[in-house]
């Protein structure tokens, strides 16, 4: 868990180098892939876990934040 200016989230990452692992979201190929559990206002700890590769993360999180902030 990260903490960070009234924000705490809590990331879920796989680093497989021997085994291919694929995106949820593209469904690329990948050795690592990831997901956010929980952050401000975001809570999928409940949720079934989507992973995914560096670029659908990174989109993933860009988007989301582009509504928190279009929110508040």
């Amino acid at each position: 868990m990260v903490e960070s200016t009234n924000t705490t989230q809590s990331n879920s990452s796989v680093n497989v180098p021997d085994k291919v692992l694929h995106c949820d979201t593209c469904g690329k190929p990948v050795t690592s892939v990831a997901r956010v559990v929980i952050d401000q206002e975001y809570d999928r700890s409940m949720s079934r876990a989507l992973y995914n590769c560096p670029e659908c993360f990174k989109k993933k999180e860009e988007e989301r934040h582009h509504r928190l902030n279009q929110a508040g």
